[in-house]
């Protein structure tokens, strides 16, 4: 049974490949089981909820369609969520 921790490590990877046609290809790890909020923004001032994600043992995938829209995007991961 996999029990939530406070993670000392969350990392965003770039996926392989690292854009698809739904935007680019992204993935979570973390160095214990954990639930963990990633944001967006385009400006690193302002930040918007992206998705909540339970990481495990593996790097979960991710993909932000929205990114498409913007000439850049910027990514944070962050425990706890708020």
């Amino acid at each position: 049974t996999n029990v939530l921790k406070t993670p000392t490590n969350i990392i965003i990877i770039v996926g392989s490949p690292p854009f698809s046609t739904n935007g680019p290809n992204l993935k979570l790890s973390s160095d214990v089981p954990s639930c963990s909020q990633v944001d967006v923004s385009t400006d690193l001032s302002n930040w918007l909820l992206l998705t909540n994600l339970i990481v495990t043992n593996t790097p979960v995938p991710f993909i932000d369609p929205a990114a498409r829209n913007y000439s850049r995007r910027y990514y944070r991961a962050k425990w706890p969520l708020q």
